[in-house]
Formats: C-alpha cells, structure tokens, sequence
C-alpha cells in the first residue's frame, strides 16, 4: 500500500466480538471426568487373546491427544495487539497436539515425558485507521508454542488386578492428576499492513519475534478402556511458562511473552 495515508475510522474499527470459550471448555470437561468416575469397574472385553486379560501388567503406555488450546493472553505484546487490531484475547485460541510416553512405577503412579504443541492464525484490521479510500489497514498475527517436559501421573485407582499367578485384569476406568516442569518455546509472526502514528503513511512490514523459557504444568484426565491395549483418554493441562522477547520489532516490551494457557484434548492410549 505505498504512498496510502491512513486516516480515522467514524466506527468501532469493526472489532471482532467472540464469545470465550474457556467456561464452557472446563465445564465440559468436569462433566465429563464425574462421569468417568462413575464408571463401574469392570473387565475390558478383549479383541483378541482371552476375554479381557493379560499375562502381566503394561510397563508403558504412548498417548496422543488434539484438542483446543486457550491461552492467557496477558502482557504488553497483547494488551497492545488487543487495542489497536480488530482481535480479542479469545482470538488466541487455537489448536492443540500432545504426545507423552509413561513409564510405570507402579500400580498408581507413571513417569511421562511429554511434549505439546499449539498454534493459531488470524487476520485483523487496525481499529482506528482505514485508507484514504476507505479500505481496512490489514494484517495477519500467527502465534505458535511448543513445550517439552517431564512429570509424574497419579492414578485414584489401581489399574487391575491380578487374578491369579498369569492372569491380569485390566480396569476399565480411571481417573489420574499430575503435573510436571520442563521448557516451552514460543513463535510470534506479524505480517501485513501497518500505520505510522507520526506521518500517517502506510507501509507493509513484518514482524517477529521468538523465544522459550522454562514451563511448569498440573493435569487432570481420565482414560477408559477399549481393549486390552488400547483406552479412550481426555486430558485438561494448564500451563505457566513465560519468555523473553527477542528482536528489536517490540523493543520497550519488557515483560516478555506469556505462554500460559489452558488445554483441553482427547486421543487414544497405547499400553504396552
């Protein structure tokens, strides 16, 4: 848009009003866990090799979970974004992927080394400004966070019972909590349009910044069998991790990037 000056909007800049999902997302997901919880115990009918039993206890179990991931959203880079563009902090949620591999210490407790991953993209307008031909001042904003870490999960329950000296019954529900600490990552890209407050002109730009610091986590789920091997599992995780900002695009940003958020996803469990 070289040599278009900007000028005010009459209107509200067309901001974008989405409802936040957040309430809902952990209503459902309290809903849900009560009623797992409710689950009888029973056996898990068996696909394959004997009617719902094993030889011996798993040693570990690999999960993947997607879901949706809701940031928190606090801090200068948002409270700036947030007021000049057409986004709301609920424009940051996005998708959500997680990994872990638990190793059993015993009937209750695993040992999981994790890693999630989350992401959005969206386009926005300046609230304020148009063009001198009435066109919105337009930009695309793709925040994206990666985080590794190692944690301990707790089952309510114990996950079978042994029925003899070679047979081993797994539970069909259950419930677990935990938490963990690790490292998490972020990536912040802005490309598009933009106003220079001081002689109106208009000019495209990016900007970007990247970063990671360190990343505390508590979870609660829940699993249920399907077969002998394989269980339904839904997780809630909420994250604390912040990070420095890194380039000169947001200098004067000091209080870094916030990466917190909370996550809600469903997957499947591999026992093995």
């Amino acid at each position: 848009m070289s040599g278009t000056t900007a000028e005010r909007r009459l209107g509200d800049g067309g901001a974008l009003h989405r409802r936040s999902i957040g309430i809902r997302a952990l209503a459902f997901t309290g809903a849900v866990l009560l009623g797992f919880a409710a689950t009888p115990d029973e056996p898990v009918h068996a696909q394959t090799g004997g009617d719902g039993f094993l030889f011996k206890p798993p040693v570990g179990s690999f999960s993947f979970r997607a879901g949706v991931y809701l940031p928190r959203a606090q801090g200068d880079i948002f409270d700036h974004t947030t007021r000049h563009l057409t986004l709301n902090r609920s424009d940051f949620t996005g998708a959500h992927v997680s990994l872990d591999l638990g190793i059993r210490a015993n009937e209750r407790v695993d040992m999981v080394l994790g890693m999630d991953f989350s992401g959005m993209i969206s386009r926005s307008e300046f609230r304020e400004w148009e063009d001198n031909r009435g066109n919105p001042v337009e930009q695309d904003t793709r925040f994206r966070t990666a985080a590794l870490h190692l944690g301990a999960k707790f089952y309510l329950f114990d996950r079978g019972r042994r029925v003899s000296r070679f047979v081993w019954v797994p539970r069909t529900a259950n419930l677990y909590f935990g938490g963990g600490a690790g490292y998490s990552w972020y990536e912040w890209d802005q490309h598009g349009d933009w106003v220079d407050y001081e002689t109106l002109d208009i000019f495209y730009d990016r900007l970007y910044t990247d970063g990671g610091g360190f990343a505390g986590h508590a979870m609660a789920g829940a699993v249920y069998g399907l077969s002998q091997r394989l269980a339904l599992n839904m997780e809630a995780r909420y994250r604390l991790a912040r990070g420095p900002i890194s380039t000169s695009d947001f200098a004067g940003f000091t209080d870094g990037m916030d990466m917190s958020g909370f996550g809600v996803a469903v997957g499947l469990t591999v026992n093995f």
